[in-house]
């Protein structure tokens, strides 16, 4: 008498939360598709099995998509992307075809995992900008004025931060899925590199600086 498996074996692995764009979509479809038969459903409400099918879909459903499930099968086994509420990769009856379509779409991914602390640490590195001059600052105000401004500032980072920790931790496993080439959408801090907005905050804050310093007896 022999046992057979009935149950068959099944992975799943965390991505995200991701930000994609069409490009990567189209990427991950390429991987499937040439693993097994595709099946895309976006939304809840269309589905394709073409890869480059994003392209067409612009034309049907807002940029942002809610959700994409992507799998595609080659006899017993199947691998499964699904995107939306935190995406994630189901791997039915691993082999070695359906391992290296994992490993080629965690590829994909992996420069698109979503680090959202970064805005937090562009409040505390104006904070600290603040607190550099603060001692220009002092000497032209007055004491209950230095208190008030300070008051201020400081209620003003807290506010963003926490907000921005708040607003973290609910969409903390949320996807940004954009039906748009990344090169029609790039992220804010690389548009705020390209626009060269890192030297134009820059020289605002020299300016500020300088002028301060000239306000001073004696550095003028």
């Amino acid at each position: 008498m022999s046992w057979k498996q009935i149950r068959k074996r099944q992975e799943a692995e965390r991505l995200g939360p991701l930000r994609l764009y069409r490009d990567d979509l189209e990427a991950i479809a390429k991987t499937l598709d040439e693993f097994g038969d595709l099946e895309i459903t976006v939304n809840g409400e269309v589905r394709c099995s073409d890869p480059g099918g994003f392209a067409e879909l612009g034309n049907q459903l807002p940029e942002r998509l809610e959700s994409v499930v992507m799998e595609a099968a080659a006899g017993e086994a199947m691998v499964r992307v699904e995107l939306g509420q935190g995406a994630k990769i189901e791997v039915i009856e691993p082999g070695l075809a359906a391992r290296g379509a994992q490993a080629r779409i965690k590829e994909i991914c992996a420069p698109r995992v979503v680090r959202r602390g970064w805005r937090i640490f562009l409040y505390f590195l104006l904070f600290v900008v603040f607190a550099l001059l603060s001692p220009l600052l002092k000497e032209q105000l007055s004491s209950s004025q230095w208190t008030v401004l300070f008051s201020v500032v400081l209620a003003i980072f807290a506010f963003f931060s926490l907000a921005d920790i708040a607003i973290m931790e609910k969409n903390k496993l949320e996807d940004v899925i954009l039906n748009v080439p990344r090169s029609e959408r790039p992220p804010f801090i690389e548009r705020l590199f390209a626009d060269r907005g890192v030297s134009a905050f820059w020289t605002l804050v020299g300016g500020v600086i300088g002028y301060l310093a000239n306000q001073i007896p004696g550095w003028g």
